[in-house]
């Protein structure tokens, strides 16, 4: 589902930069399925797959996807490939 479809979507999503974005909210939560996410602060949820170009990480789970650069200051990284960026609280296993 696209950003603009959600019912109440979370003012963190609609202020950022992406692109095909599709997401669900289950139980409250952000499911980013995949797409690219330019910039922005994520700021909870669970990334399933996509691409991360820049922006600040704050919390939620990445499952899986490609992290190009940006800043991320606290979450849970389960997998994915991790390129560049600066991990400032950080639990990884690459």
């Amino acid at each position: 589902m696209k950003i603009s479809e959600l019912e109440n979507c979370p003012d963190w999503l609609r202020e950022a930069d992406t692109e095909d974005a599709d997401i669900m909210i289950i139980d409250g939560k952000v499911h980013w399925n995949n797409g690219i996410w330019y910039d922005g602060i994520w700021c909870d949820g669970i990334w399933c797959d996509g691409t991360w170009i820049s922006g600040n990480w704050e919390a939620g789970t990445w499952r899986d996807g490609i992290w190009k650069t940006g800043n991320w200051k606290g979450g849970k990284w389960v997998k994915g490939v991790w390129r560049c960026g600066l991990p400032t609280s950080l639990l990884l296993t690459l």
